[in-house]
Order: structure tokens, then sequence, then C-alpha cells
């Protein structure tokens, strides 16, 4: 796969996913925000040789959110 090409199909990943999850944890949580998708170089991503991307679900450093991944999950699906 060429490197653009890559690119351009991991941001659109990326989008669909963050889109995706702003919207189905705001059903359930207040305070969501969408930091929108940040584009850099990771290294565990750099050999992949599909579209990649990583999340970042939570800040530890929010006392709210630390709370919420303390919490015992009350919802199984």
């Amino acid at each position: 796969m060429a490197r653009s090409n890559k690119r351009d199909e991991s941001m659109k990943l990326a989008r669909d996913v963050q889109d995706s999850m702003v919207s189905t944890l705001r059903k359930n949580y207040g305070g969501i925000e969408n930091l929108d998708v940040k584009q850099a170089l990771f290294y565990v991503l750099i050999g992949a040789e599909m579209p990649s991307i990583l999340v970042e679900t939570s800040f530890i450093s929010n006392h709210e959110e630390e709370k919420r991944l303390s919490a015992p999950s009350t919802e199984k699906k």
C-alpha cells in the first residue's frame, strides 16, 4: 500500500471510529468532548501494511474519567 494512501485510509478510519465512539459515549455520559483526530508517528504502527490507528479512550489524570475507569462495569452487552 502506498504510504500516502495508507495515511489517508488511516485518517478516514480514525475519524469514523472517533465519531462513533463520541456519539455512543454521549448517550451514556455527560461532558464527552470530541477532541478530534491527531496525526503522529507511532513506532508500534510503522510496520503495519494496512490502515492503523491508536485509540486513547480516557485520561487517568481526569478525575471523573479516573472514577469511571475504576468503577465496576454494570452493563454487559
